[in-house]
């Protein structure tokens, strides 16, 4: 396989000259070709996209405005090597100008997503589960809106959104988080000073599913916890039977249900907006965090940030 640092290396050094950046027009779009081609190969959860403000032009439809991009706002007197994986040089001014108004709205709506995210995450890795699913929660209530704007705003009109998708990403993390909250309360289960809150936890699961997951009555995971709390039925002492018994039952009422989803929320709702961190560092606590998950939540498939 191709690497597409060679590539763009290569592209780059075409570019330039003695003295310093050629804009021919054709070279400036060798270059929009390679960056719609990385865009195309990179998905929307990687983390470059946060500091890689051409590729998210590209995701929104906007190829003709890299190349506008690149004319009049690469940076001539930068002497980086241009890497995939790192900024291009670009002039700051082009956050002011009106053409990208709209775009860089957007980079910050995504922006404020992917704090969530982040914030999210660094829960998890404190074993701060249930707030970590707040946190993931608002990240696809904001992500809604969102997509919601982007797809009947007339500046995207050529975006496919299911491609700036992050929801099945981040609801891949909640299901990590519930799975280990699960175990926790199947091992509550076992010892009978401890079935009440077991109960009362695996309540808590189910509820919080409920209110991430559709079609849930056909989610693997979802199946897995209703026959893993069927199979301790014989287990169960006659003063914990009707506990368990009324679990079981909440678990077939929400897959008959068609309003699953109506149910009140059994965490915190946050209702407020959160600082965002600066690109670089939103940039590196992101891919940290998703590499350090990925380590420490191994045997609970993670996502793979790069697939």
């Amino acid at each position: 396989m191709y690497s597409f640092n060679s590539i763009f290396s290569n592209a780059w050094k075409r570019l330039c000259d003695n003295n310093g950046i050629s804009y021919s027009e054709k070279n400036i779009q060798t270059l929009v070709d390679l960056i719609t081609e990385q865009a195309y190969n990179t998905k929307i959860h990687d983390a470059k996209i946060l500091q890689r403000i051409d590729i998210f032009f590209v995701k929104l439809g906007q190829s003709e405005a890299i190349k506008s991009l690149l004319t009049d706002y690469l940076d001539t007197e930068s002497t980086a090597v241009w890497d995939w994986n790192l900024p291009i040089s670009l002039v700051d001014r082009y956050r002011r100008d009106a053409r990208y108004f709209k775009v860089m709205d957007s980079v910050e709506d995504f922006k404020m997503i992917s704090q969530f995210i982040v914030e999210g995450l660094d829960q998890m890795l404190r074993e701060e589960y249930i707030r970590a699913i707040s946190y993931f929660y608002k990240a696809l209530e904001l992500e809604t809106s969102w997509l919601m704007s982007v797809t009947f705003s007339t500046d995207f009109i050529f975006v496919y959104v299911d491609k700036l998708r992050r929801t099945n990403f981040i609801i891949s993390y909640v299901k990590i988080c519930l799975n280990i909250l699960n175990d926790d309360a199947l091992r509550r289960a076992k010892n009978n000073e401890l079935f009440e809150q077991a109960i009362q936890d695996a309540t808590f699961v189910l509820r919080t599913f409920v209110a991430f997951v559709k079609n849930i009555s056909s989610d693997i995971l979802f199946n897995k916890f209703l026959q893993e709390w069927m199979s301790i039925q014989a287990s169960v002492n006659k003063i914990h039977e009707k506990m368990l018994s009324e679990l079981i039952k909440k678990y077939f009422s929400v897959i008959e249900s068609k309003d699953a989803n109506g149910l009140n929320l059994p965490f915190e709702y946050l209702d407020h907006i959160i600082a965002v961190d600066n690109e670089k560092t939103l940039y590196e606590r992101y891919d940290r965090l998703i590499c350090k998950c990925k380590e420490v939540f191994k045997a609970y498939n993670p996502p793979d940030p790069l697939n």
